[in-house]
């Protein structure tokens, strides 16, 4: 992916590198938000915040899961102003100012699933996704495309992979008690 110059953020922030597309070292996608669905709705409001901050000009995770009705606490590690834009379409959109290091917003009307764009209208290179699900299984994939849901009920489940660019991919899963699953998505590139 190219390089982001990072100069406008603060003299002394590194560059970054685009983070839509992100290979680790055996072709795995970083960022792929790993979802259950089927289970049905749940209420996330016990669970704990989700955090998303602000570091070098960048939001950190590119990708956060967060089960609906769950909060999310957005920080900012940077000494410089950041404007954060959460723009929704079933949730309510949200702009809101952050104007040094250590500042902090808890967001609490995340509670319909849907992909949430995050942008910063003072750094428009700074993205991010909040994916709100219906439940809290899900994970994002790592650095080499792994993921790992844990503590699922056994029964008969929608796998689906959603990415940036590429998209979703779903695919039926059966839990049983003891006996982990090993599942694989492929992205295949169009022609």
């Amino acid at each position: 992916m190219k390089e982001i110059a990072n100069d406008h953020c603060r003299p002394d922030a590194p560059p970054l590198k685009e983070e839509t597309v992100v290979l680790g070292s055996g072709g795995g996608l970083k960022n792929v938000l790993v979802s259950i669905e089927g289970l049905g709705a749940m209420d996330g409001s016990s669970l704990p915040p989700a955090r998303l901050d602000q570091v070098n000009c960048r939001y950190v995770p590119h990708v956060l899961g967060l089960c609906a009705g769950q909060t999310l606490t957005v920080t900012s590690s940077d000494p410089t102003l950041h404007n954060v834009q959460l723009a929704g379409t079933l949730n309510r959109a949200q702009n809101f100012g952050m104007t040094h290091a250590g500042a902090t917003r808890d967001v609490t009307t995340l509670t319909k699933p849907e992909v949430v764009p995050v942008r910063c209208d003072v750094h428009p290179w700074m993205l991010a996704y909040v994916v709100v699900t219906e439940n809290p299984f899900f994970a994002v994939t790592d650095d080499d495309g792994q993921f790992e849901i844990k503590d699922l009920p056994p029964g008969d489940y929608k796998l689906v992979a959603w990415h940036e660019l590429y998209g979703r991919l779903g695919q039926p899963v059966s839990v049983t008690e003891q006996k982990p699953l090993d599942v694989k998505f492929d992205y295949k590139q169009q022609p």
